[in-house]
């Protein structure tokens, strides 16, 4: 005590100075070790750490990339996904059992009983009433799995007046048959169980599905309905083009490719059929536009996806995305020349 009051004014200062340069140091210490080695980087947008540069220094100009002046057609070997970064959607709530309709509880009674006619008419009258999203994706699985009990399996439900039976006579083939009714033979192969398309037995039966079948997208709900004689027996979530580029109006099924090669417009890569990272799946269904602002454009299509995360989002060049499940079965359904897909706001 007696050598603090011998000291000079001066002497007090710098020792009140150096214990508060020596707080100050060790609060940044301890800053940096809480906040981890990117802390002091400075802000960050969209998770981007921003760069500093020294006073007086020139600013460096932005990069940015613009969007080409005219985006190539789709096609299976030019259709080119926009990559978007996009928020993740939230998880679908599901709503509580009281706010579902009535129609959907007597649906999944009908389908318990094994009444799955009965259940795909209830699901597909309540998913055409517009129905909120959770409870609309509700009904959609419930018709999904009405339909493949009912139209979609062996069965041959009495009062089905989408199916029949076939008797095959001597030269049928899968192929001839389907063409009488106006469906792939793949989808008879399918409802019938067969293992090879190319044995079939005169006097043998089968059961027939009378097509054609036909689609309708909604935009803003990002659903694509599959009808057959007007009666919705599939619904499926789809991913569309961004900005708008998925056009509106009447188109027909003009090829089908499974496992189709497909070149990126962008990097000019090359991805063969068979490869798993291939950006269109392994089906294309080519379409052209007859009507509405459709006309006379070719190159967009219908295909898979290797990115789940794109369905039910704007993120294509303008063609129709479906999962990898979907676009096999609806492969099955539409035919070349025959099925329609209108594609509506």
């Amino acid at each position: 005590m007696a050598l603090w009051q011998r000291s000079s004014p001066a002497t007090v200062r710098w020792v009140w100075f150096l214990c508060g340069l020596a707080v100050a140091m060790s609060v940044i210490y301890f800053r940096q070790r809480i906040s981890g080695p990117d802390a002091a980087a400075g802000p960050t947008v969209d998770g981007a750490v921003s760069e500093r540069r020294a006073p007086g220094s020139p600013a460096q100009p932005a990069l940015t990339h613009a969007a080409p002046s005219h985006a190539p057609e789709a096609s299976p070997t030019r259709e080119a996904d926009v990559r978007l970064s996009a928020v993740a959607p939230a998880a679908m709530v599901l709503p509580p059992v009281h706010a579902l309709p009535a129609e959907y509880q007597h649906g999944r009674d009908a389908l318990d009983s094994g009444d799955a006619l009965r259940a795909r008419q209830i699901f597909a009258n309540a998913l055409g009433a517009g129905l909120p999203g959770p409870v609309q994706e509700m009904v959609r699985d419930e018709l999904a799995r009405a339909s493949d009990q009912s139209l979609f399996s062996r069965q041959l439900l009495p009062g089905d007046a989408l199916v029949g039976s076939y008797t095959v006579r001597k030269g049928d083939t899968l192929v001839s048959i389907g063409r009488q009714f106006r469906v792939t033979d793949d989808l008879l192969a399918m409802i019938n169980g067969l293992s090879s398309k190319d044995r079939l037995m005169a006097g043998g039966r089968l059961k027939v599905v009378y097509g054609p079948f036909r689609a309708v997208v909604v935009k803003r709900d990002f659903r694509m309905d599959v009808l057959a004689d007007h009666h919705l027996v599939r619904a499926f979530p789809v991913g569309l083009g961004v900005d708008g580029r998925t056009p509106t109006g009447r188109w027909i099924v003009r090829d089908k490719l499974a496992n189709p090669g497909w070149t990126d417009p962008r990097t000019g890569e090359y991805y063969p059929p068979d490869a798993p990272d291939n950006p269109i799946g392994e089906y294309w269904i080519g379409l052209e536009g007859v009507s509405g602002d459709a006309v006379g454009k070719r190159g967009f299509g219908i295909h898979g996806t290797i990115e789940p995360d794109s369905i039910g989002r704007d993120m294509s060049l303008g063609c129709v995305r479906l999962g990898p499940a979907d676009i096999e079965l609806l492969y099955r359904l539409l035919v070349i020349g025959d099925s329609t897909v209108e594609i509506v706001d």
